[in-house]
């Protein structure tokens, strides 16, 4: 049965937050060579890579997500309510780190960061993973499971105010990377200095992306649920806008960073450039993009909020969705993938 909440449509606080994602991932690639992928990044661990660059990343996403408290008021994260299960939450959460190692990335790393390098593999990725994150949230009633009423979003012209947060985000963030590019540009390669420009890029890239995720609205699975209830009365388009805006600016960025590599030049804090090799739409692929999107209809989450809310919150609930997002990507590494998809070729890159 509905609840009584309301959701509220926020385009231009989702659309702001997306613009400084889209600014992070085509900086991160500029600088480093290396494409934001959060999943990706989480994944490596699997495999025991403790290299710097993740490090820094990750530990970037824990810091923008300890700051968000003092950024945004309560109302900006979810209080789940008993009709929310833990069997929902960790089926979900599981079924999320399973398709995400499988199909080798996720709502970040193919939904942005692969669709502005305009790769028709990360198209049929999201494509797949949001057809069934419709299903699964119409289906299993993800929005009554947390409280929201059965009635349109309502929508309230913001003032400036409101959004100057996401608008500083945005205007740090830039300068953030120029500072670290022209740090890098300036350094020989493989010193110190370039190596420092690097981190401070991987720093800066996690640290926006959680203070995003939260400003956007992402991180509550009420916003995530009306999102994808697209039929009900309460359907909220906010997240559209999140995506929208991110590729709005990483898209044609991505693309005049990909120009001068294919012309010989490097990144500017990185002797080379890490591009995902697999190019085909296969089986595992889509099968990745199924379960990834069944299980974030049914959770409400995918690892970028997974992890800020359980660093912002460390309740029982928030660790369990991370507990058993990081189970699902274990079981796919070491157990599905071994079994069920013999790599062919090229080793796919998480992205």
């Amino acid at each position: 049965m509905a609840g009584s909440l309301v959701l509220a449509f926020e385009p231009w606080h989702a659309l702001i937050a997306g613009l400084a994602m889209g600014v992070a991932a085509s900086g991160k690639l500029l600088l480093t060579g290396r494409v934001l992928g959060i999943s990706g990044a989480f994944k490596g661990y699997l495999h025991g890579d403790l290299s710097w660059w993740r490090t820094s990343f990750v530990g970037g996403m824990v810091l923008g997500a300890l700051s968000l408290p003092s950024l945004l008021p309560p109302t900006a994260f979810d209080v789940i309510p008993a009709t929310y299960t833990m069997e929902r939450a960790v089926f979900g959460a599981f079924l999320v780190g399973i398709g995400s190692a499988i199909g080798n990335g996720c709502t970040s790393g193919h939904g942005i960061s692969g669709i502005s390098r305009l790769s028709v593999r990360s198209l049929a990725y999201t494509l797949t993973f949001m057809l069934a994150g419709i299903f699964a949230a119409t289906l299993t009633g993800t929005a009554a499971s947390l409280g929201v009423g059965n009635v349109a979003a309502t929508y309230t012209p913001p003032v400036m105010a409101a959004l100057q947060p996401h608008l500083t985000l945005l205007a740090a963030t830039m300068v953030a990377l120029a500072t670290a590019g022209l740090v890098g540009s300036r350094a020989k390669a493989g010193s110190t200095m370039e190596k420092a420009a690097s981190l401070l890029t991987e720093l800066t890239a996690g640290i926006t992306f959680a203070i995003a995720l939260g400003m956007s609205g992402m991180v509550k699975q009420t916003k995530v649920a009306g999102f994808l209830n697209m039929l009900a009365p309460s359907r909220d388009l906010s997240l559209m806008f999140v995506m929208g805006g991110a590729l709005l600016v990483a898209t044609p960025l991505t693309q005049i960073v990909l120009a001068r590599f294919r012309k010989g030049q490097t990144p500017l804090c990185a002797s080379e450039c890490q591009l995902p090799a697999a190019t085909r739409v296969d089986t595992k692929l889509v099968t990745g993009g199924f379960l990834f999107g069944t299980g974030w209809g049914i959770c409400g989450g995918c690892p970028g909020p997974i992890l800020v809310n359980a660093v912002v919150s460390p309740n029982f609930v928030n660790m369990a969705l991370l507990v058993a997002l990081m189970a699902g990507m274990t079981l796919a590494e070491h157990v599905v993938t071994p079994l069920c998809f013999k790599p062919k070729g090229l080793k796919q890159k998480p992205v």
